[in-house]
């Protein structure tokens, strides 16, 4: 299990744990328990499709993100994954936190299939976070180097400080959204 030092969101330094997928026969839920058990925060990556491991996350989520890009494949996927949610709020009879991510967007130009998207789901009420992830090298460079982001140099990686800021801004938005769930259920 790699750990890595890395400033938090609100900039003290903090231990990062990045733990694997379960094992062969190991069940979702309870690896979700287990690391619940041990750890403030808890993010599952399910790679975007609805199935039995996405319904497994949502089951424990105390809030599902769900990535898409201004494109109208990625909003068909997103449209399966809120319906799925939807299910799965009514199976636990509990409301489960959710947000759209628009990611990989450009910083200064909307295409006009993202503007259409976006009113879509503003139409809908689906919530939406306020941060985009936007397109950055520094986001592609994650998975080339295979390091954390506070990990990449300038060297290599062009924009790594605008990155970061927008990394920490969403990274607060969630910190933000966590601690009003929590003050709304004390």
């Amino acid at each position: 299990m790699p750990i890595h030092k890395q400033p938090s969101a609100v900039g003290v330094k903090a231990t990062v744990s990045i733990d694997v997928t379960p094992g062969a026969g190991e069940d979702l839920t309870d690896l979700i328990d287990t690391l619940a058990a041990q750890h403030q925060f808890v993010i599952i990556d399910v790679q975007g499709s609805a199935n039995q491991e996405l319904a497994a996350a949502m089951s424990r989520a105390d809030l599902v993100i769900i990535p898409m890009r201004g494109k109208t494949a990625d909003a068909e996927v997103a449209t399966n994954a809120i319906a799925l949610l939807r299910k799965q709020e009514k199976l636990f009879q509990r409301r489960i936190d959710h947000g759209v991510l628009f990611m990989a967007t450009n910083v200064r130009v909307k295409t006009r299939e993202e503007k259409d998207i976006r009113k879509d789901v503003e139409a809908r009420n689906i919530p939406c976070f306020q941060t985009d992830l936007n397109e950055r090298t520094a986001f592609s460079h994650i998975f080339r180097f295979k390091l954390a982001l506070d990990e990449l140099t300038e060297k290599e990686t062009n924009g790594l400080e605008a990155a970061l800021e927008n990394a920490e801004s969403f990274a607060n938005e969630v910190i933000h959204i966590l601690r009003k769930r929590k003050e709304e259920a004390a």
